[in-house]
């Protein structure tokens, strides 16, 4: 009997963050023999990850609900889907999905997981008597979730590995360390220093967690200053994520505390690409909060 290819199953939340970040992993994976199955919420990217010959499994995933009856059942889902397929390798990517879904391929005695944690989100960025009880049950459910021997979490930030290893989530030798999800050289070349005013953009999803309200004071500030610039705010929005900047204010073009700059813009990134003067990542306010 011919042996049968190996199955590699992605588990993430959107198809969009799937198509800008795992996509030239999921070619590798085709192209290496894998069988590729990607399980996330389906929407405008779901025609051209078809066309690239991965089968797509459609899940209702809620990523700022904190409704236990709804996350209740995507455990259960998830638990169904594991045990159905069966994959060789697991790679789950977001706090949701590594906490599922490691419980789910424990659950099911599936023999390899690799968890990708990106970022911890809004509720380690933010606050309030809310924001900690939360953090201490996702602590937690990381603790148990992370107790297996066949799995390996990837960060891409020192300080967060650091902070589940000091708190003992998390084993030293389980972990990896990378500068990032990559990027496409190919794509994005650079271009001669463009004449005139400078243009300088802050390229993110238009997330207050992401440093929107810091470049824009910085851009009120240098221009009260005489500085000679020109300042935009180039992403799309992501309205379910609860640091989202309301959809009134991107209308706008004015981002609260930028009502007086005057200079703050939001655009689109091929049509500016070529026009850089300088891309920047503000340090934002709210610090990480262990």
């Amino acid at each position: 009997m011919p042996r049968m290819r190996r199955k590699l199953l992605f588990l993430q939340t959107e198809d969009w963050t799937f198509w800008s970040h795992r996509l030239s992993l999921a070619r590798a994976a085709k192209a290496a023999g894998y069988e590729v199955v990607v399980a996330l919420n389906i929407d405008a990217h779901g025609e051209r990850l078809r066309a690239e010959g991965f089968r797509l499994i459609p899940l209702d995933w809620k990523r700022s609900n904190v409704n236990p009856f709804h996350e209740m059942r995507m455990l259960l889902a998830i638990i169904r889907l594991y045990s159905r397929e069966r994959p060789d390798i697991v790679h789950q990517v977001a706090v949701k999905p590594i906490l599922y879904g490691s419980l789910a391929a424990r659950l099911c005695g599936l023999p390899a997981v690799a968890n990708t944690l990106t970022g911890l989100g809004f509720v380690f960025v933010t606050d309030g008597f809310k924001a900690r009880i939360l953090r201490a049950a996702i602590r937690f459910a990381f603790k148990l979730a992370l107790k297996t021997p066949n799995s390996t979490i990837i960060f891409q930030n020192a300080d967060d590995q650091e902070m589940f290893i000091s708190r003992g989530l998390v084993p030293r030798g389980q972990t990896a360390l990378i500068r990032g999800s990559g990027v496409d050289t190919g794509h994005f070349v650079p271009h001669p220093e463009p004449a005139g005013v400078p243009l300088v953009i802050l390229p993110a999803r238009m997330l207050w967690s992401k440093g929107v309200r810091e470049f824009v004071e910085a851009a009120r500030t240098l221009r009260a200053a005489g500085v000679k610039a020109r300042f935009a705010l180039v992403g799309d929005p992501d309205f379910n994520n609860r640091a989202a900047i309301p959809a009134s204010l991107l209308a706008s073009g004015r981002p609260r505390a930028s009502s007086n700059a005057g200079a703050i813009a939001k655009t689109c990134w091929p049509c500016t690409r070529s026009r850089i003067s300088s891309a920047c990542r503000p340090i934002t306010k709210a610090s990480r909060r262990p």
